[in-house]
């Protein structure tokens, strides 16, 4: 050691002494590290990132690596405002002393709300508190969840206060009125229940001012045949746990026709498969934003009872264990339970995004056991399309990955992919519908459904026409090529191997 007695002059200094002193190889000892002033890690955490930086003989580099693993240890933790320094100091007993200022909220201003008060808007955001030190991995969780109601999105930016110890948080928010309505259009009827489907949609976004979210849907055909009534009705909730930075979504859907349909709710349409009602219940756990990529993991149950009750003549067919005389006569109910993870990687501006989803379901056995023509007993061999031999805790695996982007001139492209692989043989209800509107396009709703299968999308949009022509709103042409591809487990006669 060649000195014991070293001066630090502080932040400003310490960089341009750690290169003199380099030169001629200064040595101190480093016996342990000071800290002043955190009160947000724990006091043996601090210690133990600081330790690899202390001994007998070190130089002033050790102290620059000790600034940054403290800083890295506060962003690791969410503190990103907190300030690292060293104070003016004399190091006589092998103590270095640093300084640690929490940078603390001073004030949060919101701006351009109209439709949702001030109140609501802060109340949204919970990581901001004046007078606590914001923690922006907590703070990314509550933007993502407050961005998730569609009447609503806020940006916030955390800038210098007026006190150096101090930041405020600038929340500028875009708003629209929490009450709108929709109406539907669309030909993904059948001949025998009507080709065009019509229905309304009525939501509300900010019920009780806590931004619960409530959509209720129906839908009817102006074209059903004699005797044949069209009835989907559905209905979504949302509440969000701010304090958690979570969300629970629940969500029931009717329907009175056999034929596929489709019913709007919370996040995009509610499929249905035929008569009958499908129920379910969502916890959504919104992941801290890294850079441009956010992301989510969802647990779920849904309980669906298809009433695929029939009659021949006008008298009801038996659906009686052990085996009814007609499969596809029989009701029958899954309760599948199913954990699923999605991330969005926003590119620069607006014109570009990718998407990523996988989901992991496994069935919870409810409901009558049959006998099937092999003999075997269980819930749903005998159902199964074909008699195949099936599980009652059946396992099925989804995921799918979309890329859009803009191009020049103002075109613009999209390409996707999505499927399932079953590990078993599966209901009717459960196979991976191949045609419809959110698949193979050109074809009836489910005209074609397998065990596994997977679809491809290239979509290419035109410019923007309802400007040039005068028309409110948006317009624009679509040309479009799909393709898929199917199997079947357990195939035979009465079902393929492939489609």
């Amino acid at each position: 050691m060649k000195n014991s007695r070293v001066r630090l002059l502080g932040p400003f200094l310490l960089s341009m002494l750690s290169a003199a002193a380099h030169a001629d190889d200064q040595q101190f000892p480093i016996m342990r590290f000071e800290v002043e002033g955190n009160h947000l890690l724990a006091p043996a955490a601090v210690q133990a990132v600081l330790q690899p930086m202390t001994g007998p003989a070190r130089v002033y580099g050790d102290i620059q690596e000790a600034l940054d693993a403290l800083r890295l240890a506060y962003r690791s933790a969410g503190y990103g405002t907190v300030q690292v320094d060293v104070p003016e100091q004399e190091l006589t007993s092998g103590v270095v002393r640093i300084a640690v200022t929490e940078t603390a909220l001073g004030k949060i201003v919101v701006s351009g709300n109209a439709h949702f008060d001030s109140a609501n808007v802060q109340a949204s955001l919970p990581p901001l508190r004046v007078g606590q030190v914001p923690n922006l991995d907590a703070l990314s969780v509550a933007i993502q969840l407050a961005n998730d109601n569609p009447a609503k999105q806020v940006e916030v930016v955390l800038a210098s206060g007026d006190n150096e110890s101090e930041v405020d948080a600038k929340v500028a928010v875009t708003d629209s009125r929490p009450l709108r309505g929709f109406v539907m259009l669309d030909n993904t009827g059948s001949a025998t229940s009507g080709r065009w489907r019509v229905g309304a949609a009525l939501q509300h976004a900010n019920l009780f001012n806590r931004d619960h979210v409530a959509t209720l849907a129906y839908t009817s055909s102006p074209d059903s045949p004699d005797g044949v009534k069209v009835n989907l009705y559905s209905l979504g909730y949302r509440i969000p746990l701010y304090a958690l930075g979570d969300s629970l979504d629940f969500i029931y859907g009717s329907s009175s026709v056999n034929t596929p349909g489709v019913s709007p709710t919370l996040g995009g349409p509610l499929g249905l498969v035929g008569k009958g009602n499908v129920a379910g219940a969502r916890w959504n756990h919104f992941l801290p934003r890294r850079g441009d990529y956010s992301s989510k993991l969802v647990f779920a149950i849904d309980h669906k009872y298809i009433n695929s009750r029939c009659s021949v003549g006008g008298v009801e067919v038996s659906f009686a264990p052990p085996t009814p005389a007609i499969a596809s006569c029989v009701p029958y109910t899954t309760r599948p339970l199913s954990i699923s993870y999605s991330g969005q990687l926003q590119g620069e501006g607006e014109g570009r995004a990718t998407e990523v989803n996988l989901a992991l379901a496994r069935n919870w056995a409810t409901g009558q056991a049959y006998t099937n023509v092999d003999g075997r007993s269980d819930r749903y061999s005998y159902l199964t399309p074909g008699n195949r031999a099936s599980r009652d805790s059946f396992t099925v695996l989804r995921g799918g990955a979309s890329h859009f982007t803009g191009l020049p001139r103002d075109w613009q492209m999209r390409l996707a992919a999505n499927g399932q692989y079953a590990f078993n043989a599966l209901l009717a209800s459960e196979q991976f519908g191949m045609t419809g509107a959110g698949a193979v396009r050109g074809f009836g709703e489910r005209a074609l459904a397998a065990d596994n299968a997977v679809i491809v999308n290239a979509e290419l949009y035109t410019p923007e026409l309802a400007a040039p022509l005068g028309l409110p709103g948006n317009l624009r042409a679509l040309l479009y090529y799909d393709a898929g591809r199917g199997r079947n487990r357990q195939s035979g006669a009465a079902v393929p191997d492939s489609l």
